[in-house]
């Protein structure tokens, strides 16, 4: 499967958060951007072995790939600890191990992937993530990512906490697999963690997330989150459809546009 990569774009939209909210005073809006780098941290990690799986992939070349067998359910190892950059703009160190239960392609395939002593830009990431090729739905192949006791760790020592499910589903460029440049993307699903000051929230994406290969950007969706115990919701909206840097954040009646790059 050909996967869209968000973690660099991830903190490029938490700096422009965080200075936002520093113009805010006591707005808290690490909701927001707590949630948003977790949730494209995880999505990092997938599209790195997902498209280890299809041949679409940096990882050969940056780290120590090994199997344990030709036969399924097969064990495949990623180890960077000798690597310098995956010519993707991120290095990388640590273990990533995923278990495959078959063919990624294969409807019922799953896939386990757990990570050891991982980093990405000095960011740690731990946690499960079992994906799952739920088939074709609606026509376009579909496949479902169960983060559970996720766990990002900033450099500077802050730890935010995650689970979620989501499903990616392929809605433009399945037909040609040697082609990334069609691929279009469908996100929707739920999550809930806490930030790193603490503070318990649910997410949900509200209106499907849409991320085409050849934008730089995500050009629609609605991503909302609340405060565990009800508080002022915040919301990402990224837009209608167009090709453009530009998304929409939202603190009860105060809202600005932020730049994306």
């Amino acid at each position: 499967m050909k996967l869209l990569s968000y973690f660099t774009w991830s903190i490029l939209t938490l700096l422009i958060l965080t200075t936002a909210c520093e113009k805010q005073g006591a707005a808290d809006w690490t909701y927001s951007t707590d949630d948003t780098m977790a949730d494209l941290a995880f999505d990092d990690l997938y599209n790195a072995m997902s498209g280890e799986s299809n041949d679409h992939s940096n990882l050969r070349a940056c780290a120590n790939l090994t199997l344990s067998s030709t036969t399924f359910p097969i064990t495949v190892t990623a180890d960077f600890s000798a690597s310098t950059g995956c010519g993707d703009g991120r290095v990388r160190s640590g273990v990533i191990t995923a278990v495959y239960s078959g063919r990624w392609n294969a409807t019922g395939t799953t896939v386990t992937i757990t990570t050891t002593d991982y980093t990405v830009n000095g960011y740690s990431i731990s946690g499960t993530d079992v994906i799952e090729n739920i088939g074709v739905v609606n026509g376009n192949p579909t496949f479902r990512s169960t983060v559970t006791n996720g766990e990002v760790t900033t450099p500077d020592g802050d730890v935010i906490l995650r689970d979620a499910v989501k499903e990616y589903t392929w809605i433009e460029g399945s037909g040609t697999p040697l082609d990334i440049t069609d691929d279009v993307w469908q996100l929707t699903g739920t999550a809930n963690g806490t930030t790193r000051n603490g503070n318990a929230y649910t997410a949900e994406i509200t209106t499907p997330v849409v991320k085409a290969n050849s934008c730089n950007w995500v050009q629609q969706g609605v991503v909302e989150v609340q405060p565990a115990g009800g508080g002022i919701l915040r919301t990402i909206d990224y837009g209608p459809n167009t090709c453009d840097a530009t998304a929409k954040v939202t603190y009860g009646l105060w809202s600005m546009d932020i730049t994306m790059n």
